[in-house]
C-alpha cells in the first residue's frame, strides 16, 4: 500500500510540474507560441496551427475549409476546437488542450516502460533485462525534452497523432487489441503513415493474446485486427464526409503527402529534391520515396520477430527522417521511446556522435534559416545542409539502436561471445584491398565531388574540356538531358554536377554494400570454422583419454 501511495505522487507530482514549466511559458511568454509556431522545424503544411485557424475559421462560418487551399488536415479535429473560445482572444483553453494532451502521452509511455516489454516478450528475453528505468524516468525524459516542450508550445496537431500512437501501443501490451487497433486508426486518419505502423502492432498485440493463454492462429488474428482497422478508417471518413458534405478532405489531407504538392521547407528530405526535380521524373521519384519508406516494415517484423517494440521504436525513427512533412514532433517520438531500452544502451556504440550530431543540427538550424530568409546572405543550400545532418544523427541513432538489438539477440543464441569485441585493427592488417575500396567509397559518399573532379578530368571532360568539346564539335548539337550533355554540364559546373555526384555515390553505396556483405561472410565463414576445429579438437582430446583408459 505504501508503495502504491508514493508511486502515485511520484506519478502526480512529475505531471504536475511538467504541466507547471508548459503553463509558465504560455500565460509568461505569451509572444512565444507565435514565434514557435512560424517555426518549419515544428509546424509543417500539414500540421501547422495557423494553417489550422484558417480552416477553423473557414469551419465557423458555414465555408469549407479546403477552399482556400491552405488546410490540410482532419476535419474531425474541426468540431473539437470550435468547442473553445478563440485562441486568439482567449489562448488559455487551447494551452491547458495542449498540456493534457502531453500528459495522456507521457502517462501512456508510463504504462509501456512498467509492461518491461522492451525487456522481455513472449519470444525473447533479454540477459540484461535487469537494466531498466523506471516507467517515471521514462516519462520525465518525454515531458521535460526540450523538443516536446517547443512542440507543445508551437501547438501543432501533430501531437495528437503521437498520444494516440503511443495509446495504441500501450493498449496493445495490455493485451487490449481492439482498443489499439481503434487508437492506431485515429492516427493514421491524422497523419497517415502511422498505418505502416499496423504489422508490428499486431504482431506485438497477437503475442500478448498468446501470452494469456489464448492462442489463435496468426493468421486469424491479424484478419481481424486489420478488420477492426479498415472498418474504424472507414467510419472515420464517413463521419467526415457528414461534417464537410463532400470527399473534399481526401485529396487535401492525404493527396498533398502522397503528391507533395506544398514544398514548403522543412527539416526532412523531399522538399529541396523535388524543388529541383524535372516535372517529367516526378512521379516516378514520388513512387521511389514513397517504397523507400515503407520497405523497411516488412524487413524489421520479419527479422526483428521476436521484439515488437523495437520494430515500432525503429520505424518510428525511420518515419523521422523519411516522411514527406517530418518535423521536431516526430524526433521527439522516437527520442521518448529509446529510454525504453536502457538494457541496450552498452552496447551501441555511436550515442556520443549521434547526440552531438542532432545537438549541432539544433542550434545551426534556425540561424541557417535566417540567414537565407531573413538576411539574404545564404540560399536553400544552408538550410538543407543543416537537415542533412540532423537526418544523419537520427539515422546513427536507428542504426545503432537496430545494431544493438540484433547485438542482444546473437548473444543468447551464442552466450560464449557475450562481451567480445572484434579486433579491427587486425582485420584491416590482413584485407587491405577491402579496405582500400571501403575507405574509396566512404570518400565518395561524403565528398562525390572529389571523386568525380579526377574522373572527369582524367576522360578529357575537365573544366578545359578539350577532348569534349572536340566531339561536340564533330557531333553538332547534343540533346539536353543526354549522358553526353549531362558529363560535360558536370565538367563545366552546370545542371550535371548533381546527376554525376549522384551516379557516384550510387555506385560508391553498392561498392561499400557488397564488400562489406563479402566481408561479413568471410569472417562468419572462418568463425564457424574455428569453432568447428575447435569442437575437433575437444573430441579428439576426449577419445585420447578414452583409449588411454581403455589401455591401462
Amino acid at each position: 500500500m505504501k508503495h502504491g501511495k508514493m508511486d502515485f505522487r511520484e506519478t502526480a507530482g512529475l505531471y504536475a510540474a511538467a504541466a507547471l514549466i508548459r503553463f509558465v511559458l504560455f500565460t509568461f511568454f505569451p509572444g512565444l507560441p507565435d514565434l514557435l509556431t512560424a517555426r518549419v522545424e515544428l509546424s509543417t503544411p500539414v500540421t501547422s496551427f495557423k494553417r489550422f485557424q484558417e480552416g477553423l475559421f473557414l469551419y465557423n462560418h458555414n465555408v469549407s475549409p479546403y477552399d482556400g487551399g491552405v488546410f490540410h488536415q482532419a476535419p474531425l479535429l474541426l468540431p473539437l476546437f470550435s468547442l473553445l473560445p478563440d485562441p486568439s482572444k482567449f489562448p488559455i483553453f487551447t494551452n491547458l488542450l495542449y498540456i493534457a494532451v502531453d500528459l495522456l502521452s507521457a502517462h501512456a509511455l508510463y504504462r509501456i516502460a512498467a509492461s518491461g516489454e522492451a525487456q522481455q516478450s513472449r519470444l525473447f528475453t533479454s540477459p540484461r533485462k535487469d537494466k531498466r528505468w523506471s516507467g517515471h524516468i521514462v516519462a520525465a525524459v518525454f515531458l521535460l525534452n526540450p523538443f516536446t516542450i517547443a512542440t507543445c508550445l508551437a501547438r501543432p496537431t501533430s501531437v495528437f497523432t503521437t498520444c494516440a500512437i503511443l495509446h495504441a501501443i500501450a493498449k496493445a501490451i495490455a493485451g487490449n487489441s481492439f482498443t489499439s487497433m481503434l487508437a492506431l486508426s485515429f492516427a493514421a486518419y491524422l497523419s497517415m503513415y502511422p498505418l505502416l505502423l499496423l504489422p508490428p502492432l499486431i504482431l506485438l498485440a497477437y503475442d500478448r493474446h498468446c501470452d494469456a493463454d489464448q492462442k489463435p492462429s496468426l493468421l486469424q488474428f491479424a484478419g481481424k485486427t486489420v478488420g477492426i482497422v479498415a472498418m474504424s478508417i472507414s467510419a472515420l471518413f464517413s463521419v467526415s464526409y457528414l461534417l464537410t458534405g463532400s470527399w473534399e478532405f481526401i485529396p487535401s489531407t492525404y493527396g498533398i503527402q502522397l503528391t507533395l504538392t506544398d514544398l514548403t521547407p522543412n527539416v526532412g528530405l523531399w522538399w529541396y529534391f523535388f524543388i529541383e526535380m524535372f516535372d517529367s521524373f516526378r512521379a516516378f521519384f514520388l513512387g521511389v520515396f514513397w517504397l523507400h519508406l515503407s520497405c523497411y516494415v516488412g524487413g524489421l517484423s520479419i527479422r526483428i520477430r521476436s521484439q515488437p517494440l523495437v520494430v515500432l521504436t525503429l520505424l518510428l525513427g525511420i518515419f523521422s527522417i523519411f516522411k514527406p512533412y517530418p518535423s521536431v514532433s516526430d524526433a521527439s517520438l522516437f527520442l521518448a521511446m529509446v529510454p525504453l531500452f536502457r538494457h541496450l544502451f552498452p552496447l551501441m556504440r555511436y550515442t556520443f556522435l549521434a547526440a552531438s550530431t542532432i545537438l549541432y543540427a539544433s542550434f545551426l538550424g534556425p540561424a541557417f534559416y535566417h540567414l537565407w530568409i531573413y538576411a539574404g546572405s545564404g540560399n536553400a543550400n544552408f538550410f538543407y545542409a543543416i537537415t542533412l545532418v540532423w537526418s544523419l544523427g537520427q539515422s546513427l541513432l536507428v542504426s545503432d539502436l537496430a545494431f544493438a538489438s540484433l547485438r542482444d539477440e546473437w548473444e543468447v543464441e551464442r552466450p560464449e561471445m557475450a562481451g567480445k569485441q572484434m579486433n579491427h585493427s587486425e582485420w584491416v592488417r590482413q584485407n587491405p584491398g577491402k579496405t582500400a575500396v571501403l575507405g574509396t567509397a566512404g570518400v565518395a559518399l561524403a565528398a562525390p565531388g572529389a571523386v568525380a573532379a579526377p574522373v572527369l578530368a582524367a576522360t578529357g571532360s575537365g573544366a578545359q574540356g578539350s577532348i569534349a568539346a572536340g566531339i561536340q564539335s564533330f557531333i553538332g548539337n547534343v540533346v539536353a538531358g543526354s549522358t553526353f550533355a549531362t558529363v560535360q554540364s558536370a565538367a563545366m559546373g552546370g545542371y550535371g554536377v548533381a546527376a554525376v555526384n549522384g551516379a557516384v555515390q550510387g555506385w560508391a553505396a553498392i561498392l561499400a554494400a557488397t564488400t562489406g556483405a563479402a566481408a561479413y561472410a568471410e569472417g562468419f565463414n572462418q568463425e564457424g570454422n574455428g569453432d568447428a576445429e575447435e569442437n575437433g579438437g575437444v573430441e579428439e582430446d576426449a577419445e585420447a583419454d578414452e583409449n588411454g583408459e581403455a589401455e591401462e
